[in-house]
């Protein structure tokens, strides 16, 4: 049986008598060119290692990750604390959030970054620097006629369109015009009515609402949802500020759901409600720049706000509606399309939660991966929108247990670089494909289990199993400088399995090696599985299986 499909995605049935296919921290790569044999048409790879960028000392869950715009400043959640991080990885705290955990939003219009955390609404301006909750803004200020002088400012940040008090202060005083002024900025605005105060301590009013779950930016507004609600709100044109006289507000409304998440794409805001969708675009209108786009409703909405990830040209998110859950979508225009498969689907079915699930995306050599991780069930699924195939990630511990990928969120920064924040202790990682180890220096733990091996339900006698790995792979030292794959099979479809069966795969250099394992017996139903953990390139090009049908 040469090269009998050995190498494949992750692919476990509710009856794993059907098919009990495995592929953990490696990925399927279809070859993009003939070979006269027919061999390696799809190859394994490992998936990249973790190489520590640094570590907060808050030495807590990386909430989430920003690249601002033109790429010369990471924004960093870790714990409470806001970092920016150079590309020199150099860490600077430059504030606090009410909250210490739980995933974050984060989006950018080029000068100022929002931050939403599902309790505040956050703003931070790298060129002063402040960061500042958008609860309302305290400062101290005097009016005279239609100009108020502001000399101090607390909290929050201050601009046009929103309602200002104090003593003394006219009700229903508005401001008109200026600029938008933060904490430890001073200047003048633009006010009405006119009328004469002295200094004394004043506070505003920043938009409908101050909680926010999730933000996005389209057109130079800020989008942000009001959580437990169908209600959003935007910001003014290139400002974080939020009119309040009148409200800049929507709402989802064209079904009864609760909105759930958003999601920018082509400057069309995607609101994804509990059971339905919608899209809104920028019309031009004012205080609230956005309207409902006819005809373009969808029946599927989301049960898991922070799965919603950009990937290719539209984005991916874990699904509900009126008829269930536990689907991955893709957006393919305005039709959602199922990438999920009955296999992946099941497993999810099967976790007692999935609400928590989060989601991030990346490319690395010619792949694009939607990674899916749920925290409460610990496990970690990738979807590779290049092949349309299924792998699993995770992290072996001390005691050999196999937990969810380490990675809890994830931006594309300095030259490139792929990072992932860690979701316990502090840790940004570069995803690299030249490291063979797992967070904290733990060698990869790399597993494929083959398809069921079967001849009619007939026995079959297995002379030899050989597994084609990049040989000569071995370092020059320590574990891994004889690199070794471990061998099992089961007679049963998958249910026990046989002793561990070791051989080597090459040491540096040894290019002629073969891992190859004999006398494997007789069985009616054959699944294989190999693992390697040494930290070497792990590279699977193709299996060859020497067996012979027998007629009973």
């Amino acid at each position: 049986m040469p090269d009998f499909n050995f190498c494949g995605g992750t692919y476990v049935s509710k009856s794993i008598t059907q098919a009990d296919d495995e592929c953990i921290n490696l990925y399927p790569e279809v070859l993009q060119i003939g070979r006269p044999d027919n061999r390696g048409l799809i190859a394994l790879y490992q998936v990249p290692g973790k190489r520590t960028l640094l570590t907060f000392p808050d030495l807590a869950e990386v909430r989430g990750l920003w690249v601002f715009a033109g790429s010369g400043a990471l924004i960093a959640v870790c714990g409470s604390s806001v970092y920016s991080v150079s590309t020199g990885w150099v860490a600077t705290k430059v504030g606090s959030l009410l909250t210490s955990s739980g995933p974050v939003s984060i989006a950018d219009n080029g000068t100022v970054a929002m931050i939403a955390d599902g309790v505040a609404r956050y703003v931070y301006n790298p060129s002063v620097p402040y960061l500042t909750p958008m609860t309302s803004p305290t400062f101290t200020a005097s009016i005279s006629g239609s100009t108020m002088t502001v000399t101090n400012i607390s909290s929050g940040v201050l601009g046009p369109f929103q309602s200002i008090s104090g003593s003394g202060v006219t009700s229903g005083t508005t401001i008109t015009a200026g600029i938008p002024l933060g904490p430890g900025q001073t200047g003048t605005f633009t006010v009405s009515p006119s009328q004469t105060v002295s200094s004394t301590a004043m506070t505003a009013v920043d938009g409908a609402f101050t909680a926010a779950s999730y933000v996005s930016e389209v057109d130079g507004f800020f989008i942000y949802g009001n959580p437990g609600t169908i209600q959003w709100g935007s910001s003014s044109y290139g400002s974080p500020v939020s009119p309040n006289v009148p409200p800049s507000i929507g709402y989802k409304d064209g079904s009864s759901d609760n909105l759930m998440s958003m999601i920018a794409v082509n400057r069309e805001l995607f609101l994804m409600g509990e059971r339905t969708s919608e899209v809104w675009i920028d019309n031009g209108a004012f205080p609230f720049p956005f309207s409902r786009l006819p005809g373009v409703s969808t029946q599927h909405g989301c049960v898991a706000p922070y799965s919603v990830s950009r990937l290719g040209e539209s984005f991916a998110w874990l699904a509900r509606d009126t008829r269930g859950q536990n689907y991955v979508y893709q957006m393919n225009g305005y039709v959602p399309q199922r990438i999920s498969t009955f296999a992946v689907e099941y497993a999810i079915s099967t976790y007692a939660v999935i609400s928590d699930a989060r989601a991030y995306t990346y490319q690395q050599g010619g792949h694009e991966f939607y990674v899916l991780t749920f925290p409460s069930a610990d496990v970690t699924w990738v979807y590779d929108i290049v092949t349309g195939l299924w792998h699993k990630r995770a992290y072996r511990d001390a005691n050999n247990v196999l937990h969810r990928d380490r990675g809890n969120c994830g931006a594309v920064f300095s030259n490139n670089t792929i990072v992932i924040g860690d979701w316990d202790n502090g840790n940004l990682y570069a995803l690299d494909q030249s490291v063979y180890t797992d967070a904290g220096g733990v060698p990869l733990y790399r597993l494929r289990r083959s398809p069921h091996m079967t001849q009619n339900l007939n026995r079959v006698r297995y002379y030899s199993l050989q597994i084609q790995f990049e040989p000569g792979t071995g370092i020059s030292s320590g574990q891994g400088s004889n690199p070794q794959a471990m061998m099992q099979w089961s007679d049963d479809g998958g249910f026990t399995w046989s002793p561990e069966s070791w051989t080597e795969i090459g040491a540096m250099g040894s290019y002629r090696i073969r891992a190859i394992w004999r006398r494997l017996g007789i069985a009616r139903d054959r699944v294989f599985q190999v693992v390697v953990t040494d930290p070497v390139k792990c590279a699977i090009i193709s299996a060859e299986l020497k067996a012979e049908a027998l007629e009973f």
